[in-house]
């Protein structure tokens, strides 16, 4: 931090000064790994110091417009420094964000950030689950998805034409298909993948994705051949979720909605009424009109 706040002015080039925010940042993950806190000060004085650094030095101008984050080299999905802080292993100081409700990646409007969670956990390794137990592998942050659903993320819903259950169970699929992962590791990696798909399944997961299979099943796909007594489990779970899903008619599409109360002119008549309304008299023969005149 000391370095990059005193650089001269003839060392400030766009790659000195990133070489020194990167350090900066893997600083501040070693610290946290070693005290367990986040280190949040350090951290949130990198951002300001860069944000004023690249706002007056003419040298550090990019014709990328934006956060100053987008101009390290490369292609980013996502600016700002909270996304950039995402890259690193920062757990602690990424969930302190989370739960003080900031924002962490700029497509979050459109992208729930459970999705992230489930899906780009390895490209943000402070969204991986903390002493993950293999460094090979990577999890997603089973603490971190509880977390969400426990606050209202949905299950079902839907980027980019895929839910994030669908990306869940997708996700296992693809692993128990790895064959550059050992078997014992598979196995371990499965197994904590199931507490995943449990939680999902317990905040309301929708219980029919689960055929989207060729065999029948997204669970037994997934987790059968490595953790068959969790996949036995899982498909439990799923039956008493479809089970109460019927029960409760959350199945159909549309949902039933309450209608506002009808106005007299829309009421529609009784069927009764409309029968009677209906029914065509005869007219009286002249016989029976001559006796009535009698």
């Amino acid at each position: 931090m000391l370095v990059l706040k005193t650089l001269p002015g003839n060392a400030l080039t766009r790659v000195r000064v990133w070489n020194c925010i990167d350090q900066c940042m893997k600083y501040a993950s070693a610290a946290e790994i070693s005290t367990a806190e986040a280190q949040t000060e350090l951290l949130d004085e990198v951002d300001r110091t860069a944000t004023e650094m690249f706002k007056v030095e003419s040298s550090l101008e990019s014709s990328t417009e934006g956060h100053w984050t987008m101009t390290r080299a490369g292609n980013r999905d996502e600016s700002g420094f909270l996304a950039m802080a995402a890259e690193y292993n920062l757990h602690l100081y990424i969930r302190a964000d989370i739960e003080r409700g900031l924002v962490i990646f700029t497509n979050q409007a459109q992208r729930p950030l459970l999705d992230y969670v489930i899906v780009d956990y390895k490209k943000y390794p402070s969204v991986c689950e903390l002493g993950s137990f293999t460094a090979d592998e990577p999890v997603s942050s089973l603490t971190l998805v509880r977390w969400l659903l426990k606050r209202g993320a949905d299950p079902n819903e839907t980027y980019e034409d895929s839910t994030i259950w669908e990306n869940v169970l997708a996700q296992a699929r693809d692993i128990s298909k790895n064959i550059s992962i050992s078997s014992n590791t598979r196995a371990l990696i499965l197994e904590y993948w199931s507490d995943i798909a449990e939680v999902f399944i317990r905040y309301e997961a929708n219980p029919r994705i689960n055929r989207d299979s060729e065999i029948g099943s997204c669970i037994r796909e997934a987790f059968g051949e490595w953790v068959p007594e969790r996949a036995r489990e899982l498909e439990k779970w799923i039956k008493r979720s479809k089970r109460r899903w019927t029960l409760i008619r959350k199945f159909l599409v549309p949902p039933l909605r309450t209608r506002a109360p009808l106005s007299l002119e829309e009421i529609t008549p009784l069927p009764k009424l409309n029968r009677l309304k209906s029914i065509n008299v005869p007219e009286p023969s002249l016989s029976e009109r001559y006796r009535g005149q009698r």
